[in-house]
């Protein structure tokens, strides 16, 4: 599995949408949510005028946090830890996705004074004004980081994840069908060499889960996509979406809207002079 660079871009600011009484709409300024130093990598949903945001904290103590406004951003609440700070470490790719009054965080982490790694979640009931306590997915913890995407529609969340077996790399799938009370066990998915970065898409029954990686050793990464019709239950064999033409292809994007229409994007090292860098290409 790759190791990305340094986590060095802590989220100090966050720049937030004002609407005017024009016909143009401007940026206020910044408003700070975090300490200096603090969280990264956030994550930002609305629900009108209410606007949820997540991070993460690499600590110690390590955390994922969440803010609520519901003024369009003119004010927020203090951070709320949903992450169990005191017993896990190495807490990071959070994400948040809403139903109704429900929401629901999803992260990884690393658990304390034991060998493993799980996948946790939080979730509330009254649109974010309160929180209950974390909780785990899956019933094993394994022992190197699991990599994920996860997409919710409805009351039925899906999460794909690769883990370490050995030395064989398992994608695998799990699901809630009640909006994060419950979650299936594990269903493995198909067997790979490496991945890196994944993304996750859904709209109605439809859910699209992309990856980079390769099957192989000595090849290059590409970008693969499988696909499920019914929510999660199943899922199709991978589909090649990059071209196979000796560039590696990383950094897989994808989004499906309201009508099905689904877009997929990549970095493709081709258009790149320099090997460590490439252009989005959709």
């Amino acid at each position: 599995m790759r190791v990305g660079a340094p986590k060095t871009a802590y989220l100090l600011l966050i720049i937030l949408l004002a609407f005017y009484m024009s016909a143009f709409a401007g940026w206020s300024a910044p408003i700070r949510l975090s300490n200096p130093g603090g969280h990264a990598y956030p994550k930002i949903i609305t629900q009108g005028d209410t606007l949820h945001v997540v991070a993460e904290d690499f600590g110690p103590p390590y955390k994922i946090g969440y803010w609520r406004s519901s003024d369009r951003g003119e004010t927020w609440s203090n951070i709320a830890v949903l992450s169990d700070s005191a017993n896990t470490y190495d807490t990071r790719d959070s994400r948040i996705i809403v139903n109704g009054p429900h929401l629901l965080v999803l992260w990884r982490y690393g658990i304390i004074h034991g060998i493993g790694y799980n996948l946790g979640y939080n979730r509330s009931d009254d649109n974010g004004l309160s929180w209950g306590q974390a909780g785990h997915i899956l019933n094993t913890n394994w022992g190197s980081p699991l990599e994920s995407a996860a997409s919710g529609e409805s009351s039925i969340v899906k999460i794909v994840f690769a883990r370490w077996d050995g030395d064989s790399l398992n994608f695998c799938s799990v699901r809630s069908s009640n909006f994060g009370q419950s979650w299936s066990s594990p269903i493995l998915l198909f067997k790979a060499s490496e991945t890196a970065f994944q993304d996750m898409a859904c709209s109605g029954n439809m859910a699209y889960f992309v990856w980079d990686g390769r099957f192989g050793l000595g090849v290059p990464w590409e970008i693969r996509c499988i696909r499920s019709t019914d929510g999660g239950l199943n899922w199709s064999s991978n589909i090649l979406l990059s071209t196979p033409d000796g560039f590696p292809s990383e950094l897989p994007s994808i989004y499906s809207d309201e009508n099905g229409v689904v877009t997929a994007s990549w970095m493709d090292f081709k258009y790149s002079s320099h090997g460590g860098t490439g252009d989005r290409h959709p």
